[in-house]
């Protein structure tokens, strides 16, 4: 949940429920980014990950996958599918 919004900067567009109880691990990236200067590996890889997806809309780096046509690398919303979607047209 977010993992889009974490490289994109973009509000997250989905929500998760869960049916029994879940540890939920958060990361904030203003905290990651602070951090930075100490995991620079850490860094280069973020920004070669943002940079992909924000020239590129691909997510499979992060390994994310469309809910509508279960393709790796897109979002629902860029997704192909999107608008034969009963109420996204």
């Amino acid at each position: 949940m977010g993992e889009c919004a974490f490289f994109t900067g973009e509000t997250r567009t989905v929500s998760a429920q869960s049916k029994n109880f879940t540890d939920v691990i958060t990361l904030f990236k203003h905290e990651f980014l602070l951090t930075s200067d100490e995991f620079p590996k850490a860094m280069a890889t973020f920004l070669e990950i943002q940079d992909e997806i924000m020239q590129n809309r691909d997510f499979s780096r992060i390994g994310v996958k469309c809910y509508l046509c279960e393709k790796l690398g897109h979002i629902s919303v860029d997704c192909t599918e999107f608008e034969k979607v009963k109420g996204n047209n």
